[in-house]
């Protein structure tokens, strides 16, 4: 995938116009590289990182110098619905790099269908290592197997591609099936009327067992 960016000029406070004319400021940094200060199309960017995410090489097209690179982070303004800023990150394609890899849940639990459980999701995505090109988009985790409350599926369990190294503990838990929970009963009306006479009698009786010590 290629994304087209351009050098900018524009820094600190002065960068909102940028975003008012449909840009989104950037930084391209990386190993044995001076840093750009970039400037991209946030309708570019966003389709870039719906297709590919954080862990797969896009190529910048800087004023026709071409690099590799990862979306190391991007910021993005949920309220007003729009990117920040972002992150690339060059790498070098024969160099292994570590980064996250999302996981995407698939299939159907007969554990959440009819057993009676809800699927509870541990963890979103793992750590690995790989050369650029190896990195995958993201990585399967099939449910399909899981029948009863308790079951879960491990890091161990996720299927690797070749000459990817995982760096979360294997033995993490990614998914499981566990109970519904019940509802809270409504808790029942207090009858304060009760509760006044309850603490009348207590001072009354108090104060007669004070009487007869005096005595």
């Amino acid at each position: 995938m290629e994304l087209v960016v351009k050098t900018r000029e524009i820094l600190g406070k002065k960068v909102k116009d940028l975003r008012g004319s449909g840009l989104v400021p950037a930084e391209l940094y990386g190993k044995g590289i001076d840093n750009l200060h970039l400037a991209v199309s946030a309708e570019a960017f966003n389709k870039a990182y719906e297709e590919a995410g954080e862990s797969t090489v896009v190529t910048l097209d800087i004023d026709g110098d071409k690099r590799p690179v990862l979306i190391y982070e991007a910021k993005y303004d949920e309220l007003n619905n729009k990117w920040l800023a972002i992150d690339f990150y060059q790498v070098n394609m024969k160099e292994k790099v570590e980064t996250s890899v999302a996981l995407e849940i698939v299939g159907e639990s007969q554990g959440v269908k009819s057993g009676g459980g809800v699927l509870v999701t541990v963890i979103n995505e793992i750590e690995v290592s790989a050369l650029p090109g190896d990195l995958p988009h993201n990585l399967i985790v099939d449910i399909s197997s899981l029948n009863n409350i308790g079951d879960a599926l491990y890091v161990r369990d996720i299927k690797i591609p070749n000459g990817v190294e995982v760096l979360s503990d294997m033995e993490s838990v990614v998914v499981i099936i566990g109970e519904k929970q019940e509802e809270i009963k409504e808790s029942e009306p207090v009858d304060v009327t009760a509760v006044e006479v309850s603490d009348k009698k207590k001072e009354e009786e108090s104060k007669e067992e004070s009487e007869t010590d005096k005595k």
